[in-house]
């Protein structure tokens, strides 16, 4: 008889089957397996599946992965699923809990509620789902923190983060990661921006790691978005005089029973449909676009309530494309700065803190508080491509070498800039890269007086 092969296991999908992890009964924290065929569930410690007659295949035997018992305690698992009736029957029953022990707004009650049916799909939504829970210390904040670790999949709670500590679990199972009290660090923005795509890995002793997971961060001030993206559901929390329920160890225990059944039902009957959504809010700017499609395609069950998306997503839009408007607003004024440099004679580079104090005096000029650093501007110029090197003992700066001041130049042109900073005689004259800067059609001259076709290098 041909030998069987056997398989470690973290889940399988399948257009006929699906494998899941599910909580054991043995109390060293052991995994059973939940084979759902369609239409039923099947727990067992292993499952074979056997080719069919005249297959060359052998046949596969399915078993729990080896996971540390402490990690497998420390993650919530349901023991079985149950049934949930309809998808909005079990968004209402979220909705009703959230209301239950907290004392949060329809709208941020509904925000939760979405938030925890997208960290059951985190394993391959655009994005994996991450709430910020936004306040000082206080029963509303803790209630809403322990509440979606009874709901979310997978959840487990750590003290801090960082690369070591993400990479050090194993990420296969996508656990959803809970964080309190959590503290601002640059390592944390840079785990943060690697646990927040599917395709990106991190390099660990010899191998790579898909870090993407679900994440509930509880922090006392808002995030940054420039740091963390505007992809984060943000969730403020305030003290409240009216008297919460206690949510006691026990309670907690109770509603996971409950509810991890029934969303892991969810999950196994839904799976495909979510997968292949095609939900979209296309006038949304990305990465709120991005967040758009994952919480609705996690209720493609329901159209009603992805119709509801847009309203509690279009604050946030409104919020990124200020942003970015403030963003291209600013960028401007660099390459203007830029821009003027390369018209001074004789100037060969310049460094990035005066191209700072240029940019400054401009701000200034237009009755702007705001002042950018020289980090700040530093970046601006390295997003443009104008990567700013060591030029002296004095730092670094940018060399205004013929490439560069063509690339300064279709900045300009991209930018709109030179109207009013040149006149065209001393243009003309002196510039042999001004020449170049054509006129859009139908709309106004950079530079007045000119009048040529847009070149070939103008991006």
């Amino acid at each position: 008889m041909e030998q069987a092969l056997y398989i470690k296991t973290f889940g399988e999908v399948h257009p006929k089957f699906m494998i899941e992890l599910v909580a054991g009964d043995a109390p060293n924290g052991s995994f059973n397996l939940l084979l759902w065929d369609g239409a039923q569930a099947h727990i067992q410690n292993s499952v074979r599946l056997t080719p069919g007659p005249g297959s060359d295949s052998k046949a596969r035997i399915f078993e729990p992965p080896d996971v540390d018992s402490t990690i497998r305690r420390a993650t919530r698992f349901p023991t079985h699923d149950s049934p949930y009736g309809s998808c909005r029957e079990l968004f209402n029953d979220v909705c009703a809990l959230i209301k239950k022990f907290t004392d949060l707004s329809p709208k941020l009650v509904s925000v939760a509620a979405y938030s925890v049916f997208a960290s059951w799909f985190s394993d391959f939504t655009p994005v994996p789902v991450c709430v910020s829970i936004v306040g000082l210390h206080s029963y509303q904040r803790s209630n809403l923190f322990r509440l979606l670790s009874c709901l979310y999949r997978r959840p487990l709670l750590l003290g801090e983060i960082s690369a070591a500590v993400i990479c050090s679990l194993p990420m296969e199972l996508f656990p959803a990661l809970f964080l309190e009290p959590c503290e601002f660090s640059r390592q944390l923005h840079k785990v943060f921006r690697a646990s927040s795509a599917q395709d990106i890995y991190i390099p660990w002793k010899g191998r790579l790691i898909n870090t993407c997971c679900a994440k509930v961060l509880c922090t006392e001030e808002l995030l940054d978005n420039e740091g963390f993206g505007h992809g984060i559901i943000e969730i403020p929390v305030t003290p409240t005089r009216q008297p919460l329920p206690i949510l006691e160890k026990c309670v907690q225990q109770e509603i996971a029973s409950e509810f991890q059944s029934k969303l892991l039902r969810f999950r196994l009957t839904n799976y495909n449909r979510v997968r292949n959504s095609n939900f979209d809010i296309p006038h949304f700017e990305s990465p709120v676009r991005d967040l758009a499609r994952c919480l609705g395609a996690c209720v493609s069950e329901d159209p009603k309530l992805q119709e509801g998306i847009t309203p509690l997503l279009k604050e946030r839009n409104e919020e990124l494309q200020a942003d970015l408007e403030c963003a291209q607003y600013l960028n401007a004024i660099v390459v203007e700065t830029m821009f003027s440099f390369c018209h001074e004679e004789r100037k060969q580079s310049v460094h990035v803190g005066e191209i700072a104090s240029g940019v400054n005096s401009i701000l200034k000029g237009r009755g702007e508080m705001l002042e950018l650093t020289a980090k700040q501007v530093g970046n601006k110029l390295r997003a443009m491509g104008l990567t700013p090197k060591r030029l002296d003992a004095l730092g670094r700066g940018i060399q205004l070498l013929d490439p560069i001041r063509q690339r300064i130049h279709r900045l300009a042109w991209n930018y709109r800039i030179g109207s009013g900073i040149l006149e065209w005689d001393d243009v003309r004259m002196k510039c042999p890269h001004c020449g170049r800067i054509p006129r859009e059609k139908g709309g106004p001259d950079p530079l007045p007086g000119l009048s040529w076709e847009k070149p070939d290098d103008v991006i």
